[in-house]
């Protein structure tokens, strides 16, 4: 049928019925039959079926199979190279994606998945000397979906991302402790795709669980705990990217934050979606830096929140900044033990924000100071140098 077939149902139907069927075919059918060969060369360049056929070569790419990992990569580079002539990386997925049909909506998401599941074993496929260039253009492949605003696109990306700077990681270490020239060209050709992929996670980063303020899709701030096991996964799956990417280059790191963060405080509007994913990110990479790096990292955030606080108008721009000055200082334990002003001066903000009457800020003041208090209940408890008392006498003597 795949052959000889000009019947464009029957070819589609016939597709997603091997598309189903592909993970019970036995691997020598696979690899050593024409199908491949049908796929890529016949089917895939024909709009009317490019969708089930890159689909059928995903499932394939998921064939654990190490004595077809050549033809593997010559399926993964086919597909490159033929993304490359109709779909450049270089080009704004999401404005693709947004203004597509439903069918062009459903190619990036297969497209993604192709490239997620040709990639999560990039050693097995590009060992022992690594093309370079081919394994980074699937990536800025998987950089440019990863921008689309579509949730089950960006659960793809996410969760590959995740696995992959795990990796990553695990790669620098082995360069670093031992000669080894190859693994490092591999780390350090990976430079550019890390630094791209810093600036998106940040861009794209989900609502932790400990936040119940937010802006929900009618551009409202609202207020809302979150119950849902899915949305709490792809912050974690977020969060242990950004840590991954943090350890890589904590240097890096700092810097992209800070400059977005000095870029919202001088931009002519505010932008509490903007605030709310770099906050977040703040909160999410606590441990991953060095002590000190940690400790200026922080005071700058800190810092320049407490201002921007001070300086909008609006009880709800003023709960968002809240909100994301509570959610950092509550990850930060570590930073604030040994700095007892710095610990003071928090605590004091969270006792003012106990008195807003915006929903959701009391809550998550009260939550806030109960998940520092407990870290840090020697310092509270104790009388601190130039103190009369200690913390938690004056929280008492002071209350109404």
């Amino acid at each position: 049928i795949l052959t000889e077939s000009t019947d464009i149902l029957l070819i589609v139907e016939t597709l997603k019925t091997l598309n189903g069927f592909m993970p019970y075919i036995p691997h020598n059918f696979i690899f050593d039959s024409n199908i491949i060969d049908i796929l890529l060369e016949r089917l895939l360049k024909e709009p009317m079926f490019s969708n089930e056929t890159l689909s059928c070569l995903s499932e394939i790419m998921l064939v654990d199979s190490p004595s077809h990992t050549k033809i593997k990569l010559s399926i993964y580079s086919k597909v490159l190279e033929k993304m490359k002539s109709i779909l450049p990386y270089e080009f704004d997925f999401n404005l693709a994606f947004t203004n597509g049909t439903e069918v062009q909506q459903s190619f990036l998401r297969i497209l993604s998945l192709f490239f997620s599941q040709s990639l999560r074993a990039y050693h097995e496929l590009f060992a022992p000397n690594y093309d370079l260039p081919v394994l980074i253009d699937g990536l800025w492949y998987l950089i440019s979906s990863t921008n689309i605003d579509d949730i089950e696109i960006f659960k793809i990306c996410i969760e590959f991302w995740k696995s992959f700077t795990s990796s990553v990681r695990i790669d620098k270490s082995r360069s670093e402790n031992r000669p080894d020239p190859t693994t490092r060209r591999l780390v350090e050709g990976l430079t550019p795709i890390l630094s791209r992929l810093r600036f998106v996670v940040i861009t794209h980063m989900k609502r932790p669980e400990e936040v119940i303020i937010y802006v929900d899709e009618h551009g409202e701030v609202v207020r809302q705990f979150m119950r849902d096991t899915d949305s709490i996964n792809l912050y974690i799956a977020c969060k242990d990217t950004l840590t991954n990417l943090t350890v890589l280059n904590p240097e890096e790191m700092k810097t992209i934050i800070l400059e977005r963060l000095d870029n919202e405080m001088n931009a002519p509007t505010f932008s509490p979606g903007n605030l709310n994913c770099l906050g977040w990110a703040v909160g999410s990479i606590s441990g991953a830096m060095s002590v000190e790096m940690e400790r200026e990292f922080l005071v700058r955030v800190l810092k320049n929140l407490l201002s921007l606080c001070d300086e909008k108008k609006g009880k709800s721009n003023k709960a968002i900044i809240a909100s994301n000055i509570m959610y950092v200082v509550q990850q930060y334990p570590r930073f604030l033990k040994p700095y007892y002003r710095f610990l003071k001066t928090v605590l004091n903000k969270l006792f003012e924000f106990m008195t807003e009457t915006f929903e959701g800020v009391q809550d998550m003041a009260t939550d806030s100071f109960l998940k520092i208090a407990k870290p840090c209940k020697y310092q509270l408890a104790k009388v601190q140098h130039d103190e009369v008392r200690s913390f938690i006498e004056e929280a008492l003597y002071i209350l109404p």
